[in-house]
């Protein structure tokens, strides 16, 4: 199928205007597997469910159902509080998927860790030449791929880096058994924000590129994830429900001036910033209704993007070093899901595209590598996700398969 087929295809769906399919979850997935804790100490889960396709479902109500709440109690969000010692199991459902994690709580109580070990470490000053990248000690420099994967299993997600010029697997740079998602690399290359449940709620944090010295943010209210630079590496752009609903924010990298951008019932996410920091590219609306939008650096004169596609969903919405954006375009209708590129007049050019499931991407900074999570071509169920890479500079180029482990899934790819 090549490229015009699927713009044809587009264009057919759009006039068709058929209503997504529902999702039927089929699988669901909580990290981590097992959970130790001190009495009266809280923890928060990450939860995710799939249907049978193996596409990420959304706006799924999970049960939770706890077998000892004399030992351990369960929130709604996904939260687990150790009430007395003793050992229970946690029954995850949703559709026809479940997933099961121990408990054990041990006899002590918890004592939160002095301040020289929490995420509130002493603030960074923002960096005075942040738009070149470092090639000082622990910079990554923009060469690699960063991304969060249960490869140690029963620790949660941890943070992993992959050279695109020698890509024969992760490197690790965050494994502490917490929920870690959504690194994104700071412009010099010298540190990553992200977001950690370290704490029970989901944080915004930073840390050295090679996964030292973390550091707290901005914490509670609210969960704040999907971090994105602006180009000085002196604020970053991020999603947060600290208002009840997803939301965009900016804030300095020492956690001060924050600010709302967005403010609407329905949720904002998903931002990217463009290189010259002059607009904010993002997705609004719910589930099958997600579009992309532009946006002023405060948050004013926000319009839709305005381009050749037709009315399907979008994701994730990065730029291209000449300002040029890239989005993803989920399956619909039999129509395989595809990586675009939008250009300034509005004109759409597939860059890349699977008939397998594309579930994230991401561009490198010199828009000259494409990273694809696809879902497997295995028969085999031992390997659900295939990570490869594509040389967009060199035409035809075969994509270059990363090695995963067994059952290894991974999320929130990023240059």
């Amino acid at each position: 199928m090549n490229g015009s087929r699927i713009l044809a295809a587009w264009a057919a769906i759009a006039s068709m205007a058929a209503p997504l399919a529902a999702q039927t979850v089929v699988e669901v997935h909580a990290a981590p597997e097992s959970l130790s804790l001190a009495v009266g100490q809280r923890e928060r889960l990450f939860l995710s469910a799939f249907d049978a396709a193996g596409n990420i479902a959304q706006n799924v109500t999970y049960t939770l159902a706890i077998s000892d709440g004399r030992v351990a109690r369960v929130e709604g969000d996904g939260t687990v509080v150790g009430v007395a010692p003793g050992t229970a199991r946690l029954t995850v459902s949703a559709g026809s998927g479940s997933a099961t994690v121990a408990v054990r709580v041990e006899d002590r109580a918890y004592v939160p860790p002095p301040d020289s070990q929490r995420t509130t470490a002493a603030r960074e000053p923002a960096p005075t030449n942040a738009a070149t990248p470092s090639d000082r000690p622990g910079a990554i420099a923009g060469r690699d791929l960063l991304l969060s994967s249960t490869r140690v299993v029963g620790r949660g997600y941890g943070i992993y880096a992959v050279d695109r010029e020698a890509p024969l697997g992760l490197l690790p740079l965050v494994e502490d058994g917490a929920v870690n998602l959504g690194a994104a690399l700071r412009p010099d290359g010298r540190r990553i924000a992200f977001s950690s449940n370290r704490g029970g709620s989901f944080a915004l944090v930073s840390a050295l590129a090679d996964g030292s010295d973390v550091r707290r943010v901005l914490g509670a209210p609210g969960d704040h994830t999907q971090p994105a630079w602006f180009p000085t590496g002196a604020e970053v752009v991020f999603t947060s429900t600290r208002s009840g609903s997803a939301q965009l924010y900016r804030v300095a990298a020492d956690g001060s001036d924050l600010r709302q951008l967005t403010h609407d019932p329905v949720p904002s996410h998903s931002a990217a910033v463009s290189p010259d920091g002059q607009a904010i590219a993002f997705v609004h609306g719910h589930a099958s209704e997600e579009r992309a939008y532009y946006m002023d650096p405060d948050g004013r004169q926000i319009r839709r993007v305005s381009a050749s596609l037709p009315d399907r969903r979008v994701a994730k919405p990065l730029f291209f070093p000449d300002g040029d954006l890239a989005l993803l375009i989920p399956p619909a209708s039999g129509w395989p899901s595809a990586v675009v590129r939008v250009h300034h007049d509005g004109t759409v050019v597939p860059i890349y595209y699977n008939e397998r499931t594309i579930r994230d991407y991401a561009i490198s900074r010199d828009g000259n590598t494409l990273a694809v999570v696809v879902e497997s071509s295995s028969t085999s169920g031992d390997h659900p996700l295939d990570l490869l890479m594509v040389d967009l500079s060199t035409p035809g180029a075969q994509p270059t398969s990363v090695p995963l482990q067994p059952g290894e899934r991974i999320v929130d790819i990023s240059f």
